[in-house]
């Protein structure tokens, strides 16, 4: 038996504030890599790139 799907059913899921972070603090060793950062995003697919150093 075959059935329609309606667009409802196939439509994505939306998310408000999928990432958010308010004052983000990450320590990585004796140094403060991520100081105070407020970051918000929809859902979606996102990147944070930077350099890798140990200078």
């Amino acid at each position: 038996m075959v059935r329609a799907v309606s667009a409802a059913e196939t439509a994505p899921t939306r998310y408000t504030g999928a990432i958010q972070a308010n004052q983000l603090r990450v320590r990585a060793g004796r140094r403060m890599a991520v100081d105070g950062l407020d970051l918000s995003m929809d859902a979606g697919v996102h990147g944070l790139l930077g350099p890798n150093s140990s200078s």
